[in-house]
């Protein structure tokens, strides 16, 4: 009986089923595989991240002269903040009689609680008002990486662009400033930026 058992396991080995197993196992040629990015991400392309540079450029020329000046981005830095005062003024007056009473400021600070200081809270907007210009790039994968790669308008951001020390930064002059940002994440020059090199090294300025 053990000698038959031995020969059903021999033969058991010999089909082509376990032939085939054999090969799956010993023969695969893993060096052949590529390694890419994280399933769910899309790496972000300079043609990509340049376009958004031009976008964020965009939202800063408001009069489309071609350059963005001091005077230009504190004006839409203070009508944002103006926005946000007046929504938390109409949170507050809840007659519409455009005066505030102390009825009503108690009552919306019984209302809102602590949140009342927060930013981003249902107060009319929040708390302060950022200093800076940013938009909404999207909720793709390669927008999140601009998010994290593109830097916001700045009056530091825009004096540090302006390498000719003109009146206003340029298109080409912010692209060439931002553009740091991704030069230093894209350590291997490929022009594509993954979420693997964003998170091995934050990209830093000069």
């Amino acid at each position: 009986m053990r000698g038959i058992a031995s020969l059903l396991a021999a033969l058991m080995l010999l089909s082509p089923q376990a032939a085939a197993a054999q090969s799956t196992s010993f023969d695969a040629d893993t060096s052949r595989i590529t390694p890419g990015p994280p399933p769910g991400t899309k790496p972000l392309t300079r043609a990509r991240f340049d376009d958004s540079v031009a976008r964020l450029f965009a939202a800063g020329d408001s009069n489309r002269d071609g350059t963005i000046t001091l005077a230009e981005f504190n004006a839409i830095v203070g009508a944002a903040r103006d926005r946000a005062i007046g929504e938390r003024f109409a949170a507050i007056d809840s007659n519409r009689d455009k005066a505030l009473s102390l009825a009503e400021f108690a009552e919306w600070q019984r209302r809102m609680g602590s949140t009342v200081l927060a930013d981003g809270s249902a107060a009319g907007g929040g708390g302060l008002v950022a200093e800076e210009i940013m938009i909404d790039f999207g909720r793709g994968d390669d927008d999140v990486l601009i998010e994290r790669v593109i830097e916001p308008l700045t009056a530091t951001a825009l004096v540090e662009a302006n390498e000719d020390y003109s009146s206003g930064v340029t298109l080409a002059e912010l692209v060439a400033w931002e553009a740091r940002a991704f030069d230093r994440a894209d350590e291997n020059d490929d022009n594509f930026v993954t979420v693997g090199e964003i998170d091995a090294r934050k990209p830093a300025r000069d």
